[in-house]
């Protein structure tokens, strides 16, 4: 099931490291990045229970430090940290990850006890740190976690914030979140356009789309096969590496094809790379019509067969 939530890194606000000083700057920037967070549906933040209490380096409490912001950063904050913390309200198997699961190091550095970001692990969500060391300045986090039952190891990378840039990064990702829990019984091929319209154009697809009007068909390709593949992802949508073969081979042209299952049956989509576009296939590769970015209906079917999709 989709989270609509972040956790928060409590390893970036050490106790008692910082000067309030420097603590106030990152707890005004993390208002910054939650509010742009806020804007895509991401409206909730997860945090250990001692955060507030955390100290600066004078002795000053998180929580003393959010009543010395300005009026509308304060009231983002305190309206973000409103939220469960970071194990409530987990189902039976979330808790038991929680008890068996222990992140043992961070981009190569022994860290024990990095609950927030097991939470962004076991949630399938995004971690946001303050930017208080080198360490919390990347978009990615490669984190290895220990499994106490088999006495495991594995590696993952994860996604990660800590300045508005890395939203933008991350942009596929946060949409996944965000995608309807009843998108499997939404034959549209689109479930998740409004929130796609936020994240990649900012509510304005002209201008999405000028930004390409310079580019030479190589470089249009290479972007739209990007972009393509983030926003059919975004939509619940899964590269599908047998029929874009298939295709490529027996049209003789660049094909990039994604597929979605729902109650009526899959959905195919392949990237149209001179416009920046998909044609949208049925469950029999018959073409419906072409579609915008965007999500909207851009041209009607073509019955020649001439967009249709081979299946085998």
């Amino acid at each position: 099931m989709p989270v609509s939530f972040s956790a928060f890194n409590e390893l970036s606000c050490p106790i008692g490291e910082l000067p309030a000083t420097s603590l106030l700057d990152h707890l005004r920037q993390l208002t910054h990045t939650i509010y742009n967070l806020w804007q895509i549906g991401i409206k909730k933040i997860r945090v250990t229970p001692d955060f507030r209490t955390r100290t600066s380096k004078e002795g000053e409490s998180v929580n003393d430090l959010i009543f010395r912001l300005e009026r509308p950063e304060r009231q983002i904050l305190l309206q973000a940290l409103d939220s469960p913390h970071i194990k409530d309200n987990c189902d039976p198997e979330e808790e038991n990850s929680f008890i068996t699961l222990n992140v043992t190091s961070i981009n190569g550095v022994s860290t024990p006890h990095a609950t927030g970001i097991l939470c962004a692990y076991i949630h399938n969500t995004i971690i946001v740190s303050l930017p208080s060391s080198g360490t919390w300045l990347t978009s990615n986090l490669n984190v290895t976690i220990a499994n106490s039952i088999d006495n495991s190891q594995f590696d993952r990378k994860i996604e990660h914030i800590s300045e508005i840039s890395h939203i933008n990064t991350h942009r596929s990702f946060l949409c996944r979140l965000t995608i309807p829990e009843n998108s499997q019984k939404d034959p549209s091929p689109f479930p998740n356009s409004d929130q796609v319209t936020k994240v990649y154009a900012r509510n304005d697809w002209s201008a999405f789309y000028s930004c390409f009007k310079n580019l030479n068909q190589l470089e249009k390709t290479a972007k739209y096969r990007k972009i393509a593949s983030d926003i059919a992802t975004a939509n619940g949508y899964t590269f599908n590496a047998r029929l874009t073969s298939l295709n490529s081979r027996i049209r003789r042209s660049l094909r990039q094809i994604f597929t979605r299952t729902t109650d009526k049956g899959d959905i195919h989509l392949s990237t149209d790379f001179e416009k920046g576009a998909f044609e949208v296939c049925d469950q029999d590769g018959k073409h419906l019509g072409e579609w915008l970015f965007s999500g909207e209906k851009h041209k009607p079917a073509d019955s020649s067969g001439f967009h249709d999709i081979i299946l085998r």
